[in-house]
């Protein structure tokens, strides 16, 4: 009797997780080295409801180069980083900015951070280092092209 009810119980576990899964992705970024810059400047996925990222910062112990990335709305860069600069690049002041839709903490070399979204609907999301200079300047950002 016992072995009848576990049998149906964790195949309704073993569905749930994998209608879980069917409607989430995780993708992995990191930094390439010392660079101001990410290891992949596009990325496709296709879409889920929810998006795992896993982001490491791969610059050596030394460099003491300190890196996040932020996700951001279709057409949101502009806005974000005029935000950003008006604020002295003060991370807290602009954090419930409306064109992020996710900022993962900021991390030092060797650190990493997972952080989840959901996407509205398809379309091209940029992601970017909010850290003084890196987007802006020197350019540290990319695409994340979320698919059909």
């Amino acid at each position: 009797m016992r072995r009848l009810f576990l049998t149906p119980l964790l195949c309704i576990f073993a569905l749930a997780f994998e209608a879980r899964a069917a409607d989430t992705v995780v993708i992995e970024l990191s930094t390439k080295g010392n660079d101001i810059a990410f290891d992949q400047s596009a990325v496709q996925i296709q879409f889920k409801k929810s998006i795992g990222l896993k982001f490491v910062n791969k610059a050596a112990a030394d460099s003491h180069i300190g890196h996040n990335i932020a996700i951001l709305k279709p057409d949101a860069t502009d806005g974000v980083i005029q935000e950003l600069r008006k604020n002295n690049y003060d991370l807290a002041a602009i954090k419930n900015h409306p064109g992020i839709l996710v900022i993962s903490k900021t991390l030092n070399p060797g650190e990493s951070d997972i952080i989840t979204f959901s996407p509205e609907k398809p379309g091209f999301y940029p992601y970017l280092c909010l850290m003084p200079g890196h987007s802006d300047i020197l350019g540290m950002k990319g695409i994340l092209h979320v698919s059909e």
